[in-house]
């Protein structure tokens, strides 16, 4: 690279960095968020299989668990 090509380059650098972390910080943000939700929905699944097994050594029967399950998603 020439002198001048350098010297153009330096210059439009903030422009270059202001539009890459435009981009770079809704790429980060969404690749974030989709990795809370995928914790979330793992968190949710462990309890609720958490749940249902204290159910069972509780001795309920399936049909409980079904209503008692179904109940705590009708009012959520």
């Amino acid at each position: 690279m020439s002198e001048q090509n350098m010297s153009q380059f330096w210059e439009q650098l903030p422009a270059i960095m202001s539009i890459g972390l435009i981009f770079g910080g809704a790429l980060i943000a969404g690749i974030v968020s989709m990795i809370c939700n995928a914790w979330k929905g793992n968190r949710e699944s462990e309890r609720l299989a958490v749940l249902k097994q204290q159910m069972l050594d509780r001795g309920m029967s399936a049909d409980e668990i079904v209503r008692v399950i179904g109940a705590g998603k009708a009012s959520e």
